[in-house]
């Protein structure tokens, strides 16, 4: 055959073949073409929970602890997998739920786990899906998740929660309560601080194949201190530290908020705070008033302003159950008007309508931060203060964010 013949023949063929390698490659590409009409997609949420391995085990094969200079990872989704750490009721007034808070995001962390955001109603955690509360505000609506988030990715809201879980994904329940009443935890043994959880482990292996839940009931801070999981301590205090310290803070628009509260008052320039805790029975408030005076006297700061922080309120509404209980048919109605006639402002007297009383603690703990000056009465005081407040640990709080700041505070009333 002659070599022109050979030639075309050779180009036809390959003429052919790229032809059929076309048409099978766009067969192909219909096959998996994704219908531009009837799709819809569902969204699953960007947790670092939706991993193969929990943190706490990674940790364990590479023989290195989590660090705090590593941010925990969002992976990509997947519908499948992935652990949910779900706190369905909560023991702690605000002044220790910093700490459980804190506790509950390294712990979340460390198992690489999806926390469910809690709410907050009349100044406690609750769960967010507890309607016997009532309105309810979500914590991200005190504190910045943004800010939590830079710590720990993977928060969830309840109604993601609720959304991504379907009714037979595995759920292991923990209580972790101390303290009184020792019966919370009911027919359950608590495991608040100890040292192993058989829940805990099943809860994260069970994760590796499929969804699963870990609910926590009665929790209380310190609950998980001992806990150990995969040989490395689920929580570490430096860790605990620097999310109280640096993680926690409250969202920018409060503190404009305050700003504004302290114009209406009329306090302008310098302010310092004076803490009265009334939560004892049997108080002498107008001998209490009466030291107050002598306390802003002893701090000797002329041309300053001094704002009263105190669970007594002029509208009663605003004041907790225990208080306005224990305030109920007493002088304290006279003590704070005796002491607003001294020239003492007090916020909750330009507050128009709050949703609820944990707004007025937020303002008057931002306030203590801001002041030039913060004097409560915690710590063991023994002078005449201690028969006039309740020292627990919400003054406390309240110095430790003046200490974040670099501020000092004065821990008992001077006189």
């Amino acid at each position: 055959m002659p070599k022109r013949n050979w030639l075309l023949l050779l180009i036809i063929a390959t003429v052919t073949v790229a032809n059929l390698f076309v048409f099978f490659n766009s067969k192909r590409k219909d096959r998996f073409a994704v219908p531009e009409k009837g799709f819809t997609t569902t969204k699953i949420p960007l947790s670092a929970s939706m991993m193969n391995l929990s943190r706490a085990k990674l940790a364990t094969l590479s023989g290195k602890n989590s660090s705090l200079t590593k941010k925990a990872s969002p992976a990509p989704p997947n519908p499948t997998s992935g652990l949910w750490i779900y706190v369905s009721s909560w023991d702690e007034g605000m002044g220790s739920w910093r700490r459980s808070l804190s506790e509950i995001l390294v712990v979340s962390r460390c198992l690489n786990a999806t926390l469910v955001e809690p709410c907050i109603k009349n100044g406690r955690l609750v769960s967010c899906g507890n309607n016997e509360a009532g309105s309810l505000v979500k914590l991200g609506d005190v504190f910045s998740l943004t800010r939590m988030k830079e710590f720990h990715p993977a928060i969830s809201s309840f109604e993601d929660y609720k959304k991504y879980v379907v009714n037979d994904t595995p759920r292991f329940t923990i209580c972790m309560h101390h303290g009184n009443p020792t019966d919370a935890c009911g027919d359950s043994k608590s495991l608040s601080r100890k040292k192993n959880s058989t829940q805990v482990d099943q809860s994260v292996e069970t994760s590796l194949q499929r969804q699963s839940i870990l609910e926590v009931t009665h929790f209380r801070r310190q609950a998980f201190s001992n806990m150990i999981h995969n040989g490395a301590p689920l929580v570490q205090k430096d860790q605990l530290s620097v999310v109280k310290s640096q993680y926690l803070t409250f969202r920018n628009e409060h503190y404009a908020h305050v700003n504004k509260l302290l114009q209406k008052m009329g306090v302008n320039g310098t302010f310092a705070v004076i803490h009265w805790r009334a939560e004892l029975e049997n108080i002498d408030y107008m001998g209490c008033a009466q030291a107050i005076l002598k306390a802003r006297e002893a701090m000797n700061m002329t041309n300053t302003s001094f704002v009263l922080m105190s669970s007594l309120n002029k509208d009663e509404n605003l004041q907790w159950g225990g208080v306005h209980r224990m305030s109920k048919n007493t002088t304290s109605q006279e003590a704070l008007s005796f002491l607003s006639d001294a020239g003492i402002y007090k916020l909750d007297r330009v507050v128009d309508e709050v949703q609820d009383l944990i707004y007025l603690a937020v303002w008057d703990l931002i306030l203590a931060g801001t002041a030039e000056a913060f004097v409560t009465c915690t710590g063991g005081c023994r002078s005449f203060c201690s028969k006039c407040n309740y020292q627990g640990a919400f003054a406390k709080l309240a110095a430790q964010l003046r200490e974040n700041n670099g501020k000092e505070s004065v821990l008992c009333w001077p006189s």
